[in-house]
């Protein structure tokens, strides 16, 4: 692995130095020329971000050119669509490169999208560098995903599952293996590379998965002029909001609208410990650890104990239904939503990572624990919860 990242990241040293200075020369508006060749493609959606604002751009084909002008910050990951045949990335009419405000050119071949050939633009000539050092990664991963499909067709109709699961126990293993050392290649690139864009959408892509302490790291590493930009401050944003969810700090200030309508916020139980509980009734663990939450309720609510849930369902009727099949009435009720989890919403400002999650804030609105989804390590639940609330009401 060592071998494939010195020799890519070393042809793209010189390129990169210079990529964040050209780019800011040409302003913030780009022109996309398009060529594709085919019949049947009438039109492209071009999606982007346009200072944070999402946009699908529709745009004629005409004599298998297209042209499109717009504003964006700096180089972006968009997305191009032609005749979609099916859903996913995967889809032959779909294609993902980057877009810099300046004036790009792409040639295309009607379902043969991932064949795009990209002029212009200097982050996607370090992206496609930086993909022939992982393309043989990738086919690896394709091969651990296919077998792994097999076996799991195969489990519904085993009745003696043992050989089928030790085999997707090793494939997992290989899984995960083979996404480190993608990882690391990309990694590896944010590190030696602090003025190009592409080390700033790496970092981005990974800010969920390595812990804070190196985002910081690679934040830190990067030139100003990168850490202006777009996906720059979405890592800088996630390192604050990790800095101020940490055990010690004053909970995030919010109010909302209970499941009564009524207005809500943490203020109403000042002088109290409150638990708060992040689930959605499609996650099977929430609802297998809703005994053991309700237990804890009952222990300890006359002594001083509240709990908060805050449901992640794909509706407020799905929401409001899950609440009265699992027979949950002995605490507030609060909807996030499925849709709002990666945006400004109260699951992002405590930062939990997965659900089931439960957030211990102490009588002084101070967040005193983190169990279950919530703990980045993943290794405190119930008991470790009850535990402390036995020290604390003892």
């Amino acid at each position: 692995m060592n071998k494939i990242v010195s020799r890519y990241l070393l042809f793209l040293l010189l390129l990169s130095c210079k990529n964040s200075d050209l780019i800011q020369q040409e302003g913030n508006e780009f022109t996309l020329f398009g060529e594709i060749s085919g019949p049947n493609t009438k039109q492209v959606i071009l999606t982007y971000h346009s200072y944070d604002v999402l946009i699908n751009d529709t745009i004629v084909v005409n004599e298998g050119k297209f042209k499109i002008k717009g504003i964006i910050r700096n180089p972006l990951m968009v997305y191009l669509k032609g005749n979609i045949k099916q859903r996913g990335t995967s889809d032959p009419n779909y294609y993902s490169f980057f877009l810099e405000p300046k004036k790009i050119k792409i040639s295309l071949i009607e379902d043969k999208f991932k064949e795009a050939k990209v002029t212009g633009s200097i982050t996607q000539k370090e992206y496609e560098k930086i993909k022939l050092g992982t393309d043989s990664i990738n086919d690896e991963i394709k091969i651990i995903h296919n077998e792994a499909k097999k076996l799991r067709s195969k489990l519904k109709k085993s009745k003696d599952n043992s050989l089928i699961n030790a085999r997707m126990e090793i494939l997992s293993q290989k899984f995960t293996s083979k996404t480190n050392q993608k990882k690391a290649i990309h990694l590896k690139f944010t590190e030696s590379h602090p003025n190009s864009y592409l080390s700033a959408y790496w970092l981005n892509f990974y800010s969920s998965r390595i812990p804070i302490e190196k985002i910081n790291k690679y934040y830190l590493n990067l030139s100003p002029s990168i850490k202006n930009s777009s996906y720059a401050n979405r890592v800088k944003n996630k390192i604050e909001i990790v800095e101020n969810s940490k055990i010690g700090k004053q909970s995030p200030f919010f109010k909302t609208h209970d499941i009564e309508g009524n207005e809500f916020s943490l203020e109403m139980y000042k002088g109290k410990y409150i638990v708060l509980d992040f689930w959605a009734d499609w996650c099977a663990p929430c609802i297998e650890s809703l005994p053991e939450l309700k237990k804890l309720f009952q222990k300890y609510n006359l002594k001083g104990l509240e709990i908060v849930g805050f449901s992640l369902d794909k509706d407020v009727e799905s929401w409001k239904k899950a609440v009265n099949k699992n027979k949950i009435y002995g605490w507030k009720h609060i909807y996030v939503g499925r849709q709002n989890i990666y945006g400004d919403s109260i699951f992002k400002s405590f930062n939990v990572n997965s659900i089931p999650a439960l957030i211990l804030i102490n009588k002084k609105g101070i967040i005193e624990g983190r169990f279950l989804g919530a703990d980045n390590t993943s290794q405190y639940g119930f008991s470790d919860l009850d535990k402390k609330l036995d020290e604390i009401f003892r």
